[in-house]
């Protein structure tokens, strides 16, 4: 018995190891947010509107106004009218988070909550709001949100190596709006990783062997 047992934990380690990957969720009751926000955002906020320096003016915000004692930080930018997008790069870690939109930045220190998703919510109808993936912790995504109608679209990207934080790069843009129904907010989350289902065999294996080797000492 204990030599299968030895065999089967060779085994186990000298699979090779699969490479690091970032995969969009297809299943979305697993994500959970970090942070359940009961106002104002947990992350990062590029809010369209004119009311800033410019007749294409939006935002860019980073903070965690979720409630009462939360807190943000914002700018308002020039925007080109679309199809143009400005370069980002966005970095999350434990105690700040930091947002680069062509040359501007903006930053937060807090304890900000480790997970290992990403999520990207998209406010207004595609032809509003613009954004793209192209590495994701150092991992080659090449993602576009696709185009819709709908007023609202949410996506996940999860991946294991997130979860000590992350740095996402990619390119943004929105069109000008009177308000702030334009929006783009991208923040950590959590995933519930399925159970391999080799995973169960192996224990219920292991287990088997267990009792054969009582049965005989017996």
């Amino acid at each position: 018995m204990f030599r299968a047992l030895a065999l089967l934990a060779a085994l186990a380690l000298a699979a090779p190891a699969q490479a690091a990957t970032v995969q969009l969720v297809s299943d979305p009751s697993r994500v959970t947010p970090l942070v359940t926000p009961p106002s104002g955002t947990y992350g990062v906020a590029l809010r369209g509107g004119n009311s800033g320096n410019g007749p294409n003016s939006w935002e860019l915000g980073v903070g965690t106004q979720t409630g009462t004692g939360g807190s943000f930080v914002s700018a308002d930018l020039i925007w080109p009218t679309l199809p143009t997008m400005s370069a980002f790069t966005m970095t999350w870690n434990a105690g700040l988070v930091t947002m680069t939109v062509g040359s501007t930045t903006r930053t937060w220190a807090a304890a900000w909550q480790q997970g290992n998703a990403v999520t990207i919510m998209l406010v207004g109808d595609g032809n509003a709001a613009r954004f793209t993936i192209g590495t994701l912790d150092g991992i080659s995504v090449n993602w576009t949100a696709p185009a819709s109608t709908v007023s609202a679209q949410r996506f996940t990207f999860w991946g294991t190596t997130l979860a000590d934080g992350w740095t996402m790069t990619g390119t943004v843009g929105m069109t000008r709006n009177g308000g702030n129904s334009r929006m783009v907010t991208v923040s950590g989350a959590s995933y519930a990783v399925p159970v391999p289902a080799s995973l169960p065999l192996l224990a219920l294996g292991l287990a088997g062997l267990v009792l054969l080797g009582r049965r005989r000492r017996g």
